[in-house]
């Protein structure tokens, strides 16, 4: 096993993953980012820069910006006449949501 400068004997948190600091709290201090850590449980860790913070996952704001999208397409058509004239008639509707919010799109046509 290695020692601290003090002599003391090197303490690590092999149930959490974590480096402690010389107070025995858990820390990020000085880590690369190379190393897997606990599950976020929300206890109290020493953060990059020194302070305390909670170890806990931050808000995907991805799932805000984004939504599923939609594209609906609906055609109908009539065809008919008889031995001296023909016709046919047609109308789509088309709407298309995007995955971005308030993205819609409609269109009507007709011939």
């Amino acid at each position: 096993m290695e020692k601290n400068a003090d002599g003391s004997w090197k303490k690590w948190d092999n149930l959490g993953q974590f480096k402690l600091n010389s107070n025995g709290v858990p820390t990020v201090a000085g880590l690369t980012g190379r190393h897997w850590g606990p599950a976020y449980d929300g206890r109290a860790i020493e953060n990059y820069d020194g302070t305390m913070t909670t170890y806990s996952p931050i808000k995907n704001n991805f799932k805000d910006a984004f939504q599923t999208g939609l594209n609906s397409n609906t055609n109908v058509s009539i065809r008919g006449g008889n031995e001296t004239t023909s016709y046919y008639s047609s109308v789509s509707y088309k709407k298309a949501s995007g995955i971005v919010e308030k993205m819609i799109s409609k269109d009507i046509r007709s011939c």
